[in-house]
């Protein structure tokens, strides 16, 4: 169990057209804040695992980027 007061992320979309002149998306990058947290290196450990192993995430081929910023 994790322990945090609030999780705030902000997106940054950048999408372009490819092939077939058909939008595809370019990058992400995600600014994560999550602060109250009861144990800090048990949660960039999460976040860690659920950047590289997220379903969606994975899903895309778009390059994506995160800044990480954790407060207790």
């Amino acid at each position: 169990r994790l322990g945090f007061h609030n999780l705030e992320v902000q997106a940054s979309l950048t999408v372009d057209k490819g092939e077939a002149n058909k939008v595809v998306m370019k990058s992400l990058h995600l600014h994560i804040t999550i602060s109250g947290v009861s144990d800090e290196k048990k949660t960039q450990l999460l976040v860690k695992k659920t950047l590289h192993n997220g379903f969606i995430l994975q899903s895309v081929k778009t390059e994506i980027t995160h800044q990480l910023v954790i407060t207790a």
